[in-house]
């Protein structure tokens, strides 16, 4: 999941981790934020044991590579816990 640690992507940050606790959550270091912004971030990366990706301009790429395998791990775990909840049951 990416996040700006803006106000409308908290609320969503929030309830996913509270779904899945080891979520990776990326937050793109481009050099431009504010120092507040990454002060921020680093706060709510610890209270909540965020497992960030650290990332900055020139690993984004590698990254979101790293991001798509895990996503695409996760989406093959849930479709085999959904297969297993709608198997009849004697």
């Amino acid at each position: 999941m990416s996040c700006s640690f803006q106000t409308q992507s908290m609320l969503l940050l929030h309830m996913a981790t509270h779904i899945r606790r080891d979520l990776p959550t990326c937050f793109l270091e481009s050099g431009y934020h504010f120092w507040g912004t990454l002060i921020f971030q680093e706060q709510i990366a610890s209270q909540w044991k965020l497992n960030m990706l650290e990332t900055a301009f020139i690993t984004t790429l590698q990254k979101m590579y790293q991001a798509e395998r895990f996503i695409a791990r996760f989406y093959t775990d849930q479709a085999d816990h959904d297969q297993e909840k709608n198997v009849a049951q004697p």
